[in-house]
């Protein structure tokens, strides 16, 4: 049986979290998720550290004041008191847990530190999430049709150039989009190919259409328009004939 740690053991968890939040190792360049409080506690060497974390905001609400007992922690969480004695000051140690009051007999008042306010005290610790165009950046257009495939097709910028060139509208392109996906049965892999055929399917369908019905009609409305003004210009403008009564057989 595991012998259990005294309580002088903990004073070597400010060195560990230290050295580990010091070094750059474990910190992503890019993550496919926004930093959280969660993905600091749980490189903590207490296995309890994020169970507690979690139960104090519960317990301290918008108040954010922790003064539960480390052994009513213990009994709740079925643990050894010495458990939840080495999570409390490691928790302290990083500073998601601000010790507040030390009274002797009475459990220490902490203040809990929401991982927003953590940040702002601890910079450059967090892992940044990546950025792309098709979630939150870059064109909004592609972000729709992204959301609109169910987040399996990525459009670049550029490729939404490209759908726009067909001459459709933004509402027109979701619909045939929409209507392209139905009649698709893409699984696996095959999804990467689905922007390269909707290309082929707006050009398929743009070549069957009139380029613009609506500017034709249009600029022939203009031309009949433009006529009928010559027609009255010219009339009203030529140059009347008179005729004298003739004097042939005049008598």
């Amino acid at each position: 049986m595991t012998k259990p740690m005294s309580d002088s053991e903990p004073q070597n968890v400010a060195v560990t979290w230290e050295r580990r939040s010091s070094s750059r190792d474990y910190v992503w360049e890019e993550s496919p998720f926004h930093c959280s409080a969660e993905w600091h506690l749980q490189q903590m060497t207490s296995r309890l550290s994020l169970a507690i974390y979690s139960f104090a905001q519960k317990l301290s609400g918008r108040s954010r004041v922790f003064s539960a007992s480390a052994e009513n922690v213990a009994l709740y969480f079925g643990v050894h008191r010495n458990t939840v004695q080495r999570a409390l000051e490691e928790l302290a140690n990083a500073g998601f847990f601000e010790l507040r009051e030390v009274e002797r007999f009475r459990p220490n008042v902490y203040h809990v530190v929401d991982h927003k306010e953590w940040a702002k005290r601890h910079p450059g610790l967090c892992v940044k999430k990546s950025s792309f165009p098709w979630e939150g950046e870059g064109d909004p257009l592609g972000r729709e049709l992204h959301a609109i495939s169910g987040q399996r097709v990525k459009f670049l910028p550029n490729q939404t150039v490209a759908l726009r060139r067909f001459g459709l509208s933004e509402d027109q392109i979701k619909a045939e989009f929409r209507t392209f996906l139905d009649e698709s049965t893409y699984e696996g892999k095959r999804w990467k190919y689905a922007y390269y055929d909707f290309l082929k399917y707006l050009r398929v369908l743009t070549a069957s259409r009139p380029k613009n019905p609506s500017t034709s009609n249009a600029v022939n409305a203009e031309r009949s328009s433009g006529s009928a003004v010559h027609n009255a210009r010219y009339t009203n403008n030529a140059p009347r004939t008179v005729h004298e009564p003739s004097t042939t057989g005049a008598r």
